[in-house]
C-alpha cells in the first residue's frame, strides 16, 4: 500500500504544479471571473455545499474502515480535519449572502480535489502511517504547536468570511476590498487562514 500511496502523491503534486502553470494563463472561472465556458451556472450555496461536501463524506468513510478509529492521535487528527471542513461544507455555504453563481465545472474539479485530498490525508492517517507513528504523540510538543497553527489559522480563515460577508449590504453586487484583521497584511486573508 506504501508503494501506491507514494505514487498517488506523486501524481497529485505534478498535478498541483500543471494547475499552478494553467492559472498562470486562464482566468479562473468563478467569482468576479464568472465564466460560462466552464459549465452551466449553479448557485454559490449549492455549489460550495456539493464541491466540499465529499472530503467530509470520504474522510469518515476512512476512518471509519480503519483500524485506527478510536486511536487517540488519529482520532484527534480526524477531529480537527472535519472541524474545518463541516464548516467548509456546510455552514459557511448557507452564510454566503447575494444571488451569485459558480460554473458547475469549477464545482465538479472541486468535488474531484477534495475527494483526493481526504484519500491523500484520511489515506496516511488511518492506512499508511507506520504503526508505531503515533506512539508517543501527546507527549510530543509538535501536535501542540500543529493544533495551535490550525487553529490560528481556522481563525484567521472564519474571520476573514466574516468580514468579506459583510462588505456588501442586502441586493448589492458592486465589488469592494476587504479591510481589516488579517487583511491589512495579505490580500486574500481567508486563503491565507486556509
Amino acid at each position: 500500500m506504501k508503494e501506491a500511496f507514494d505514487i498517488f502523491l506523486i501524481v497529485m503534486t505534478v498535478t498541483a504544479a500543471a494547475v499552478f502553470a494553467a492559472l498562470r494563463f486562464f482566468e479562473a472561472g468563478y467569482g468576479y471571473l464568472f465564466n460560462p465556458r466552464y459549465g452551466f451556472p449553479v448557485p454559490n450555496k449549492w455549489g460550495w455545499m456539493l464541491m466540499e461536501a465529499p472530503v467530509c463524506v470520504a474522510m469518515t468513510v476512512l476512518w471509519l474502515l480503519s483500524d485506527r478509529t478510536w486511536e487517540a492521535a488519529p482520532l484527534a487528527l480526524f477531529a480537527m480535519f472535519q472541524s474545518h471542513y463541516v464548516y467548509r461544507s456546510f455552514i459557511f455555504p448557507l452564510r454566503i449572502r447575494g444571488r451569485s453563481q459558480m460554473p458547475f465545472g469549477i464545482v465538479a474539479m472541486g468535488m474531484v480535489f477534495n475527494t483526493l485530498n481526504a484519500l491523500m490525508q484520511g489515506g496516511w492517517i488511518f492506512f499508511v502511517a507506520p504503526e508505531d507513528y503515533y506512539d508517543g504523540w501527546f507527549a510530543r510538543p509538535y501536535i501542540y504547536v500543529g493544533a495551535a497553527i490550525f487553529f490560528a489559522g481556522m481563525y484567521i480563515n472564519r474571520r476573514s468570511d466574516a468580514i468579506i460577508r459583510n462588505l456588501r449590504k442586502p441586493g448589492d453586487t458592486r465589488h469592494y476590498i476587504p479591510r481589516g484583521g488579517m487583511f491589512r497584511y495579505v490580500s486574500s486573508a481567508n486563503y491565507f487562514g486556509e
